[in-house]
């Protein structure tokens, strides 16, 4: 099943999910972030995603990495706050 979602992503180059917080990076056309993504984040190998993840397992993982991004940029938020100790 994990070949599906290279397909799926495949036909769709542009991130299906941005993170809360936009870097402003912008993702060249051919490459497939719904899968690098979960690469570069160390949070499965490209192998593993060919293999074994399917496309739920994938859109959790992007999901979970949201969320992840968004509780560090409020705590790093909270520490710059002026007061906020």
């Amino acid at each position: 099943m994990g070949k599906v979602i290279k397909r799926l992503g495949e036909r769709n180059r542009k991130p299906p999910i941005k993170t809360q917080r936009d870097s402003g990076v912008p993702i060249p056309e051919h490459l497939d972030w719904l899968i690098w993504r979960l690469v570069v984040s160390e949070i499965a190998t490209l192998k593993e995603i060919e293999t074994y993840y399917d496309l739920a397992d994938v859109l959790d993982a992007h999901l979970a990495l949201d969320i992840k991004e968004e509780a560090e940029a409020r705590a790093l938020e909270s520490i710059d706050t002026p007061g906020s100790r």
